[in-house]
């Protein structure tokens, strides 16, 4: 076993502040500017936008959630640092996101151009997955799916692969999850009874049944 130096530990405590930098301006890019102005970026951030907009459940929660099935790839198919490192800036994003819910960060920012919300968002968040890729780590998503797709098919492009996985989800995974969200919070049963006794069917009408009378 290698006993870690000085410049080792010094480099590892360096690049920790990197992703530390780059969990927080991921979060700030997606509170600050997607979720006002309703911009939806590819990957894990934009499925945790997704749900938060229509179900108001926290995306801190969401990127959990969503990230722990490539978490576990993570750990199982590259190399271990790197998925320990992952762990750790999903946890930091995560808990970026639940102080900037519970401090209701987005409540400072009300964007007027919707375009220049998606540019800043886009860049700022760029740089912050740029940032924790850098630190030897990512920020879950996409970025662990383009490496176990690059190991598997050693494909010479880790960005294709993103932009690939990130345009089939604004294509068919992004509509899908808005259309079953939709469907489920605003489904009710309905009921139409026709009958010539509606004296009788009044009596048992309740909130979610509408009765009207019919003439036959």
């Amino acid at each position: 076993m290698i006993k870690p130096t000085r410049k080792m530990l010094l480099n590892e405590f360096l690049n920790m502040m990197i992703m530390v930098a780059g969990a927080l301006c991921l979060s700030i890019a997606m509170y600050m500017f997607m979720l006002p102005s309703k911009f939806i970026p590819g990957g894990v951030s934009g499925l945790t936008i997704i749900i938060q907009t229509l179900s108001n459940f926290p995306a801190s929660y969401s990127m959990l959630i969503l990230n722990s099935p490539l978490i576990v790839l993570a750990f199982i198919f590259l190399k271990k640092e790197f998925a320990i490192k992952t762990t750790i800036g999903i946890g930091m994003t995560s808990g970026f996101l639940a102080i900037f819910r519970a401090v209701k960060l987005y409540e400072f920012f009300n964007p007027n151009e919707v375009w220049l919300s998606a540019l800043a968002g886009g860049v700022i968040g760029g740089i912050g997955i740029g940032l924790m890729v850098k630190g030897g780590g990512s920020s879950g998503g996409t970025e662990v799916i383009s490496l176990l797709v690059q190991k598997r098919y050693i494909a010479s492009s880790m960005s294709f692969i993103i932009l690939a996985i990130n345009t089939s989800q604004e294509i068919i995974v992004t509509p899908l999850c808005i259309f079953v969200l939709i469907s489920s919070f605003n489904s009710l049963p309905f009921v139409v009874i026709i009958s010539n006794l509606t004296a009788v069917l009044i009596p048992f009408k309740t909130n979610s049944i509408h009765l009207e009378p019919k003439n036959t």
